[in-house]
């Protein structure tokens, strides 16, 4: 019985020990993230548009799909419904408005945003 404990403690302690090595190494290149962004000016063209093309447009596209209410293809789109989609991108995964659905952006990808909003939203 006393072998199955240690068995069972020695897994705990890996799975504790192996998630703490992700989750550091997630946090280090999300900083590093954060400070390439601060580097430079925050565009549509060079950040927005890639971000939203391959996390958004699957559903909001020129043709919306899946219920998506709306295409968030264009500068014009995007920027009349940034309060919105900011406060989706951080509603809880569990919250049905949520976006993108069953996906969490990564805070880096949140900041990028705020840090093209802040810049002026240039295109």
């Amino acid at each position: 019985m006393r072998s199955k404990n240690l068995g069972l403690d020695y897994l705990l302690i890996c799975a504790i020990a192996l998630s703490s090595c992700i989750k550091t190494g997630s946090v280090q290149n999300n900083d590093e993230c954060i400070a390439g962004v601060n580097a430079q000016a925050v565009t549509y063209s060079n950040s927005i548009q890639p971000l939203f093309a391959a996390q958004c447009t699957s559903c909001h596209g020129s043709t919306v799909s899946n219920g998506a209410s709306q295409s968030l293809v264009t500068l014009a789109q995007v920027t009349s419904q940034l309060s919105t989609i900011k406060d989706y991108i951080n509603r809880p995964l569990s919250d049905s408005r949520h976006m993108p659905p069953g996906f969490v952006l990564d805070g880096c990808d949140k900041f990028r945003i705020e840090k093209w909003e802040s810049d002026g939203l240039l295109p």
